[in-house]
């Protein structure tokens, strides 16, 4: 469908062939290209998060909580737990983050890696 102006806001309005996934992206800035990959990445990879920033911190805390039970008997050294269960987090919650999840068509970059200083999603 592409760029629409929607109560004042720019939005990207992606609809999928066959009707069966659709996506809208509301951004500020004026490249309709990010805007359609955004779009294209939330149909696809269907995220519930825009950022970590996002994410309450009760959710956080219950994976928190479960992984330090889980690494309680590793015997590890605690810098090296916190390390283990830091990651395990952001790897957990980063595939629910549009912003942190690959790029579809670049398995190597992060979306966020897409999003120039200009361009605001919001």
């Amino acid at each position: 469908m592409g760029a629409v102006i929607l109560n004042n806001k720019t939005a990207y309005v992606y609809n999928h062939p066959g009707n069966k996934v659709a996506s809208i992206i509301y951004y500020e800035g004026t490249d309709n290209g990010i805007a359609k990959e955004l779009a294209l990445q939330v149909a696809a990879m269907n995220p519930t998060y825009l950022s970590f920033d996002d994410i309450s911190t009760q959710e956080k805390e219950e994976l928190l909580t479960q992984y330090r039970e889980e690494m309680a008997t590793s015997g590890k050294p605690a810098n090296i737990i916190d390390q283990i269960i830091e990651g395990k987090l952001r790897k957990t919650l980063g595939e629910s983050v549009l912003l942190e999840q690959e790029y579809i068509r670049d398995g190597g970059k992060k979306v966020k890696d897409l999003i120039s200083g200009d361009f605001v999603v919001k």
